[in-house]
């Protein structure tokens, strides 16, 4: 497991409250990304961004869900468990940016809370 190379948010897309995290990897992905797996939470399973990693010829690294009505087996716990521990190093990034208020904004439309948590993550 490597250290991330930067510890800095260097992109960043901000988007309504509404809007799905999952279906938001096809436009967040980098062209100059160096790994050759992507690591993802749950909310990113859905055949739709496998296929988007298999063209970008990335693995997939997306933690996944138990098949309704049923329980995690073993495996898929430990699956996730490994993902995750990976992901966390990212995690405590976002977890400072919260500390600062960075992830709460006080504006009702998209643009002014855009300029403010890019801000944030400038600071």
């Amino acid at each position: 497991m490597r250290a991330p190379r930067f510890k800095l948010i260097r992109t960043l897309k901000v988007t309504p409250d509404n809007a799905d995290d999952g279906q938001q990897l096809p436009e967040v992905l980098q062209a100059a990304n160096t790994r050759d797996r992507l690591l993802a939470d749950r909310s990113y399973n859905s055949a739709t961004n496998r296929q988007v990693l298999m063209q970008h010829g990335l693995a997939s690294g997306i933690a996944r869900r138990a098949k309704p009505g049923q329980t995690a087996k073993a495996r898929l716990k430990q699956r996730n468990r490994t993902i995750n521990r990976l992901r966390s190093r990212v995690e405590h990034f976002f977890a400072s940016l919260a500390q600062q208020g960075g992830k709460y904004v006080r504006a009702m439309t998209l643009s002014p809370n855009a300029l403010a948590i890019t801000l944030h993550c400038a600071a």
